[in-house]
């Protein structure tokens, strides 16, 4: 019971930061970004330093996530697991003809398999960890090189 409550803290916290970004409803970043569909870049950064750093953690916790389904599933599990939720959606798309395709609907769909596909990632990178008995680290060079403690 412990771990899935533990999948669904991490599902809910990933969809939080899913749509953030964009969402059909009007509390999103790229509505308090680009009010009415304007683009107004040229007096951007000037005006809406808040803005600006609100993107840059919005990308930082992407990058995040990424690296983490990426370290806890490996190139092929990304692809399987993407697989199987597409031919999730897929199979409910064809078996609800009575479901009208809008835009917005396919946006939240993709988020949706995204955010399923990060939260998967995460929990694999946990098991991982457990099974391995280690940390979940990135590492920056090779890790028996033992070189720097020479006397």
């Amino acid at each position: 019971m412990d771990k899935i409550v533990g999948f669904l803290v991490r599902f809910m916290v990933i969809a939080l930061i899913m749509f953030a970004f964009y969402n059909p409803f009007t509390w999103n970043y790229v509505d308090w970004v680009f009010p009415n569909g304007t683009y107004p870049l040229v007096a951007w950064f000037g005006e809406h330093g808040l803005q600006f750093v609100v993107g840059l953690i919005l990308v930082g916790a992407l990058i995040y996530l990424c690296r983490f389904t990426y370290h806890g599933l490996g190139r092929i599990g990304v692809a399987f697991v993407a697989a199987i939720l597409v031919a999730i959606v897929g199979t409910l798309a064809f078996n609800l003809t009575s479901l009208t395709y809008t835009g917005s609907l396919v946006v939240t769909v993709l988020q949706l398999l995204f955010t399923t596909l990060f939260a998967i990632g995460l929990m694999a990178a946990q098991i991982n960890r457990r099974f391995a008995g280690q940390v979940t680290t990135l590492q920056t060079g090779d890790p028996g090189d033992h070189a720097h403690h020479s006397t």
